[in-house]
């Protein structure tokens, strides 16, 4: 189950977008207050639920609110360097570019689920920067590990694979060089984890 931020529930599509969510056991969090002409939450009672709850991904609806600017929700999320999805939408949309997926409105929930199984590419970009820099100053080659950066239910996931080359000792200290990069990159995740595994087939070969 995932937490999920549908920014504008106001409208026909969101409100949809939202219960279809909901029917794959995601749980939803909205951005606007019932009954204050659909005003932002944190501005209405000071509970954002970007402040209030561990968010994992944001699906805003393409063309809501009905003035067709993007939803003021989607924005916070995008900011917050949180995977982005827009339902329905097309390489028009202001948000596109920060978008991570671009489903149709019967696809929203495979979505979700396929943007926290891969890789988090600009988070992934960080990490594979700071792990390079990192290496280059053990004097390792580049090939010498791998890392990738998942979103993972309330936390991030720093992932880092490390062949022969490099010394289970060398590998903690890359990790760790790494995971600041990330925290650096993306200071609003509420948790951070570092896997460090070694990659015992390259050894064999």
């Amino acid at each position: 189950m995932a937490e999920v931020l549908v920014p504008d529930t106001a409208g026909a599509a969101a409100t949809q977008l939202a219960r279809r969510l909901e029917d794959a056991g995601h749980r939803v969090h909205r951005c606007m207050a019932d009954g204050a002409g659909g005003a932002c939450v944190g501005l209405t009672d000071g509970r954002c639920p970007l402040d209030t709850a561990a968010v994992d991904v944001a699906v805003s609806a393409a063309g809501a609110p009905a003035d067709g600017n993007p939803a003021d929700g989607a924005t916070c999320a995008a900011r917050r360097r949180l995977p982005l999805v827009l339902v329905g939408a097309d390489t028009s949309h202001p948000l596109a570019p920060w978008a991570t997926a671009m489903p149709g409105a019967e696809g929203t929930a495979s979505a979700v689920d396929h943007v926290l199984a891969r890789p988090l590419g600009r988070h992934t970009d960080e990490a594979e920067r700071a792990m390079l820099h990192e290496l280059r100053r053990q004097g390792s080659s580049s090939d010498d590990a791998v890392v990738a950066v998942y979103r993972r239910p309330g936390r991030l996931l720093v992932d880092l694979t490390y062949r022969g080359a490099v010394s289970p000792t060398q590998a903690q200290r890359l990790a760790a060089h790494v995971a600041q990069a990330v925290r650096g990159y993306d200071r609003w995740a509420p948790k951070l984890d570092v896997a460090v595994h070694e990659d015992t087939a390259a050894l064999s070969v």
